[in-house]
């Protein structure tokens, strides 16, 4: 149903990292383990996304 209270919204967190190749394993994991969460906990949509 478009537009109904049932939609869950769709998450996207843009990260810059310009030189950040060192802690992005670290980063990408904390990241995506908290997108997770909040999908099974069903607060937002299972299309969100991280783009690095």
């Amino acid at each position: 149903m478009v537009g109904g209270s049932d939609m869950k919204p769709k998450l996207y967190i843009i990260i810059p990292c310009y030189n950040e190749e060192a802690v992005l394993p670290i980063t990408s994991s904390l990241f995506l383990s908290k997108i997770y969460q909040l999908v099974e906990d069903g607060k937002i949509s299972d299309d969100s996304r991280i783009m690095f």
